[in-house]
């Protein structure tokens, strides 16, 4: 035996053996920070108002478990490319912020700050636990998990269960939903504890992507045991997915869906699964989503002749950036105008003239608006060090990457009509992701058994 093979048994028989390493803490954190996901719009009762969200208190909860299961190893974590990338981010948003403060005489937003903090505490949460391929595959799994309550939550409310949106109206923070309520709308979507359909939307899609990393991971480690349960888990999200009516969203999950079905080379219960999941989804909620479409294809009387090639939500949009929110940033275009721009606070002294709708209506526009180039040039710098992570964590997932992979890209795609960092909802479960695949990436390659190092390689 040479020498140099000599050492790597040598190193791999002195690591635990993935099976030795108790995974209770990796669940507990994993399950805590899922519901924090879950969770991000819902309230507490009157009586407990003055506490913060439901969402930070089990986000704390999380990084309490997670320092004290770390012990010592926490002294190692080690400031890397994304922490870099997002402190960076809060620096350029916090000059914006001040600037826009002194310059526009209104206060300084630290909410925006607050909660980017916690989003960045769920990453090194989900960091100080993972040690092993097995953590990963398990954080993962686990993560997941909480997203089949929200997506039956969904399917009930779209299904108008007695009761369920009038808990909804009364439990979270639903500004649409509630107006359209009010209004007497029928069209209405759901929303479940998230907050908007939209932002269901994104959530069910990384859950989704979640869970099919769990699924290619499993195939490759030969541990198949909870394969059943995930497909149901995935056929249910994808359902719910389906309830929000948002076809941006619906269009990501299912780009996930079909990654992952050639990642598994053609795995027939994936098809049927979620092909059941589109049959059944179609026949309760097939008249909503003709409905929806048919509203696609209405032309507005105020709809310019040379947009009215483009569905009626997309044309619509164009005309706001057009008349509102592209000459709103140009008046301001380093800084913006401030992070609560949208807010529509009636103590500002000075808000943008021109600003009527209360909706930047995509994730580019809304950082230009509020922070100017100097926020989007951070913020681009973010999405690349988040791509940049999953990169690095190939070397351990292999193709179980893919769908986390997808996911974002598809989340990119849809910041041109959508704001999906904006909002409750992805960023809660896809910083968690960004944690664990930071940890990955870090993982010795001698920390997994050889056959799925090679198993990896081979479907890299």
């Amino acid at each position: 035996m040479s020498e140099p093979h000599r050492a790597r048994v040598i190193a791999r028989s002195s690591l635990p053996a993935e099976t030795d390493r108790p995974a209770s803490s990796v669940r507990h954190v994993a399950v805590v920070l899922g519901l924090a996901a879950a969770v991000p719009s819902l309230l507490w009762p009157s009586s407990l108002g003055f506490l913060p969200s439901p969402s930070t208190v089990l986000t704390v909860l999380a990084t309490v478990l997670a320092f004290g299961s770390a012990g010592k190893d926490a002294l190692r974590l080690r400031f890397g490319l994304f922490d870099a990338a997002l402190v960076f981010l809060l620096s350029a948003r916090l000059f914006s912020e001040f600037v826009n403060a002194v310059e526009l005489n209104h206060a300084v937003h630290s909410g925006i700050f607050t909660t980017w903090f916690f989003l960045w505490l769920a990453s090194i949460s989900a960091r100080l636990v993972i040690k092993t391929k097995r953590d990963v595959r398990d954080f993962l799994f686990w993560l997941a998990v909480p997203a089949v309550g929200v997506a039956v939550l969904a399917i009930l409310q779209m299904l108008r269960f007695p009761g369920v949106l009038d808990w909804i109206l009364a439990n979270v923070s639903v500004g649409g939903l509630e107006a359209r309520v009010q209004a007497g709308r029928t069209d209405l979507r759901s929303t479940s504890t998230i907050g908007h359909w939209t932002a269901l939307g994104g959530y069910l899609a990384v859950a989704i992507a979640s869970f099919c990393a769990v699924l290619i991971m499993d195939r490759s480690a030969k541990r198949r045991g909870r394969s059943v349960f995930i497909f149901i888990c995935i056929a249910i999200l994808f359902a719910g997915e389906m309830t929000t009516l948002t076809f941006s969203t619906v269009g990501a999950a299912a780009a996930v869906l079909l990654v992952t079905f050639l990642k598994l080379k053609g795995n027939p219960t994936l098809v049927i699964l979620a092909g059941a999941a589109g049959i059944i989804g179609w026949q309760i909620f097939g008249s909503d989503i003709e409905g929806r479409l048919d509203q696609q294809s209405t032309v507005s009387r105020y709809t310019d002749e040379s947009l009215r090639w483009l569905p009626s939500t997309i044309a619509y949009r164009v005309r706001i950036w057009e008349n509102e929110t592209v000459p709103t940033w140009l008046t301001r275009p380093l800084t913006g105008w401030g992070q609560q721009t949208y807010d529509f606070s009636p103590d500002w002294p000075i808000r943008p003239k021109l600003l009527s709708w209360a909706s930047p209506e995509s994730q580019w526009l809304a950082v230009l608006v509020r922070g100017g180039l100097v926020e989007l040039f951070a913020f681009i710098l973010l999405l690349v060090a988040m791509f940049v992570v999953i990169k690095r964590s190939r070397a351990v997932l292999g193709s179980g990457a893919s769908p986390i992979f997808v996911v974002l890209v598809s989340l990119v795609v849809t910041f041109l009509i959508n704001s999906p960092f904006s909002t409750n909802g992805v960023p809660q479960i896809l910083w968690s992701i960004i944690g664990v695949l930071t940890a990955a990436s870090t993982i010795a390659v001698g920390e997994h058994s050889e056959s799925d190092s090679e198993l990896d390689r081979g479907r890299a």
